[in-house]
């Protein structure tokens, strides 16, 4: 996250994790992930194979 903060819900959690600015967090491929997003906030989405 670049700046903001926001939950995000991955997949087979049941918890919201938060994040904030500086931290980042990894999704497994080939799956989806749900975010809740508190004010304006940026982020950078890389795709690693």
């Amino acid at each position: 996250i670049m700046t903001g903060d926001l939950d995000v819900l991955l997949p087979g959690q049941s918890e919201w994790k938060k994040i904030k600015s500086g931290e980042s967090f990894d999704v497994p491929a080939n799956s989806k992930f749900t975010m809740r997003v508190k004010n304006l906030s940026d982020y950078c989405c890389s795709f690693v194979d």
